[in-house]
């Protein structure tokens, strides 16, 4: 049993088992739990590099294991060489460093139980609040708060009526005026550029008539003749001769005319929308008032500020500790490195000694590299999910773009939300619905970046949902989760609609039926036949 429980881990981690096997109506508890020691534990293993973290220590045993037998192998010297030393050194620099690390993880873990310990306490109080949040003292301030913005709206109103009023009775004149004065401009413009394009003719036909004909020409003949050419004249020259005669009711000099084109054009819309916000106080007014009628009396949450002073005291110095324990590590690992770099520039060893030697340089320039591998990785990785977290939450929630910021801190391995104006949203304060969506987000955000390919099984994934998120869910989730996806739901919670969804991304479906009379459950093909579903 123990080799099979061993071999069931190593193919699904046991923290790492919620992510692929889950109850849909309960994933929300994985989004609350993302503080949890066992968390970030899951999430480490989901991603991989828990496996190159073995690896590094592995490897660091390994190191302080060959320059044990380093030392071991020139202890026997009488004449302690420089290089003796630096052995030596060495090998007391990794005992130093991991005694260091031991001291730093024992640290972490009391960081974690006691991270764990506020968020509860946090949690209890926020409870309490809740409570608070419905009390007379709340719905006072609120009440006064409603009171000042209602007087401040009213004294806004009127100002912007007294200034605005005049402007907005007279709009529709102000408009018909300024129209009349473009259309009047219009026409003088028209009118001059066509006298300047009939001048070369004007001259033309005046310099005509002084010719002498005999018999001469009737003053009626001439008028005829000059109207007859100029119409010719417009033709030739593609000039408007048809122009309309309107009556110039304006003679403005420039100053009149600028003013009368800037008269202001006002709407009421800027007094309605401060109106609305009056009615919309003056509700809220009403609303308060019978709230504080009916209000219970604030809850105390003296205590549970207490034990978090105290726990966030003690947390503060579990960190001193911590960065303590760090610098040191740190020294330590720069010297590690310089005796390192020391020894590998000293004399050949003998022959027996060559192939330690030779080991050791080649496992620290391992870790080397690999400390770089799983900083750069961890940095992918993070980045890798925050962006599949932000892209799958805003496909499913309703709200398009709901949160301003979406954040994955990889050193905690937390989401965190914020709002359009930069303000941290708990997480805790959604409703139940709004958590499935987000631990759905979360869970497809870690898988994609997870090195397991395994299939997922899901148990009533839509309970808590509208039909709405339960359309993308199907949609959008399901279909791309992952490469075999089990849904165990009830006739109720997938329907007919939602069948024909998926019908193209189906491969079986079964109706588990339990026989009351055989205590057996049967397996019969097909979505519920039986009772006209499909």
């Amino acid at each position: 049993m123990e080799t099979y429980n061993r071999f069931i881990d190593r193919t699904i981690p046991y923290h790492v088992a919620p992510f692929f096997i889950f109850d849909g109506e309960e994933i929300k508890d994985i989004i609350l739990r993302q503080n949890s020691y066992e968390m970030k534990e899951a999430i480490q293993k989901l991603s991989g590099l828990e496996a190159y973290k073995a690896l590094k220590t592995d490897l660091t045993d390994t190191l302080s294991f060959l320059s044990t037998k380093i030392f071991k192998a020139n202890a026997s010297k009488s004449p302690e060489t420089k290089q003796d030393k630096v052995k030596y050194e060495l090998a007391e620099t990794n005992k130093a460093l991991d005694e260091s690390k031991a001291r730093k993880d024992k640290e972490e873990n009391r960081k974690t139980k006691l991270l764990d310990q506020i968020q509860a306490l946090k949690k209890e109080r926020e409870n309490k609040i809740k409570l608070n949040a419905s009390s007379r003292e709340v719905y006072i301030k609120k009440l006064t708060a409603s009171e000042t913005k209602l007087q401040s709206f009213e004294t806004n109103f009127t100002k912007e009526f007294m200034d605005s009023a005049f402007d907005i009775l007279l709009r529709d004149q102000y408009l018909l005026l300024q129209k009349e004065i473009k259309k009047e401009e219009s026409y003088m413009q028209q009118k001059l550029v066509k006298e300047a394009s009939l001048v070369p003719y004007q001259n033309f036909i005046s310099n005509l008539f002084e010719v002498e004909l005999d018999p001469p020409l009737t003053s009626t003949q001439k008028e005829n003749l000059m109207l007859s050419g100029e119409k010719i004249w417009s033709k030739l020259n593609k000039i408007n001769s048809e122009l309309e005669e309107i009556e110039l009711l304006h003679d403005l000099n420039k100053e009149q005319h600028r003013k009368l084109m800037n008269l202001p054009i006002k709407t009421s819309q800027h007094l309605t929308n401060i109106y609305n916000q009056m009615e919309k106080e003056r509700t809220l007014i009403q609303q308060y008032e019978s709230e504080i009628r009916n209000a219970p009396e604030s809850v105390d949450i003296e205590e549970e500020n207490e034990k978090i002073d105290n726990l966030t005291k003690m947390l503060g110095e579990v960190e001193l500790r911590l960065k303590s324990a760090t610098r040191k590590i740190n020294t330590l690992s720069e010297e590690r490195a310089r005796l390192s770099k020391k020894l590998t520039q000293t004399e050949k060893k003998e022959d027996n000694n060559n192939q330690y030697q030779e080991q050791f340089e080649a496992i620290a320039l391992i870790i080397q590299f690999l400390d770089d591998y799983i900083e750069k990785l961890t940095k992918l990785k993070a980045n890798f999910i925050h962006e599949q977290f932000k892209l799958m939450l805003n496909q499913l929630f309703r709200k398009q773009y709901e949160f301003g910021k979406i954040e994955f801190d990889m050193s905690s391995f937390t989401i965190r939300l914020y709002n359009d104006r930069n303000q941290e949203i708990s997480v805790h304060d959604r409703s139940a619905g709004e958590m499935q969506i987000i631990s759905s987000a979360l869970i497809w955000a870690l898988t994609k970046s997870s090195r397991y390919a395994l299939p997922m099984i899901i148990d009533t994934p839509l309970g808590r949902l509208d039909s709405y998120h339960r359309s993308y869910l199907i949609d959008h989730y399901y279909k791309e989760l992952s490469e075999q996806v089990i849904i165990l739901s009830t006739d109720t919670e997938i329907t007919e609609d939602y069948i024909k969804q998926i019908k193209d991304s189906t491969y079986k479906q079964f109706t588990l039926d339990y026989d009351q009379n055989r205590k057996y459950t049967l397996i019969i093909p097909g979505y519920f036949q039986a009772k006209g579903v499909v």
